[in-house]
């Protein structure tokens, strides 16, 4: 399991290029669940490297 505090408000109205990197891409999908406003992300389908799942496991996850 993993645990983020994130010590500022993320604000987001960002948008975020993964580069093709399936951790950034899935590292900005989890910080867009608490920003203020909405992070979009440019190639999002690098996640399918390692995770082909993960939105559907997201989805399974309560976030606090």
């Amino acid at each position: 399991g993993m645990t983020i505090f994130p010590q500022e408000t993320i604000k987001g109205d960002v948008v975020v290029d993964s580069f093709n990197d399936h951790r950034i891409a899935m590292s900005m999908i989890i910080a867009g669940l608490k920003a203020q406003k909405e992070i979009k992300l440019i190639d999002s389908e690098c996640m399918k490297i390692s995770c082909p799942d993960f939105l559907e496991i997201l989805e399974k996850v309560s976030v606090r």
